[in-house]
């Protein structure tokens, strides 16, 4: 399911994910320990700022060229993301969203959580970033490697 920010909105700006996620699952037939979550782009700060909202539901995230100063709680009580596995991409080329936000959230994470990784390519731009990362089977294998036992 790939959910489109409406123009003019960002991923806060209404409460919509959880009547989504409801209606995925009463339409679809879902694992609901296989959950997993990522973006690009404004997508990768709704990742950041969803699994913060809802982090129980996640087996795993992937924000990719993410912004997290637009989302103050995180930066504050990074905690309840600190479980989850998450797997970061940015490009250090990156002219949209600074390599800088992922720098700084990967910082603030590495202590706490012991299931992270952070891929910050050196040659590559925000597009560029995208194509690479969604194009390499491993993002999909270590998805896969994660499930929440509920």
């Amino acid at each position: 399911v790939s959910p489109q920010c409406p123009a003019n909105k960002d991923w806060t700006t209404e409460n919509w994910f959880p009547a989504t996620y409801n209606e995925i699952r009463e339409k679809f037939r879902i694992d609901t320990n296989r959950v997993y979550l990522t973006g690009l782009s404004l997508g990768g700060e709704g990742t950041w700022y969803i699994s913060e909202q809802y982090p129980h539901i996640f087996a795993a995230i992937s924000p990719v060229c993410g912004r997290v100063s637009h989302i103050p709680s995180i930066l504050k009580e990074s905690e309840e993301i600190s479980s989850l596995p998450i797997w970061i991409f940015h490009g250090a080329l990156d002219k949209v969203y600074s390599v800088k936000e992922s720098d700084k959230i990967y910082s603030l994470l590495k202590d706490l959580n012991p299931n992270i990784r952070y891929t910050r390519y050196p040659n590559l731009g925000h597009g560029a970033t995208h194509d690479t990362t969604y194009k390499d089977p491993e993002l999909y294998n270590w998805f896969l490697s994660h499930y929440n036992i509920k």
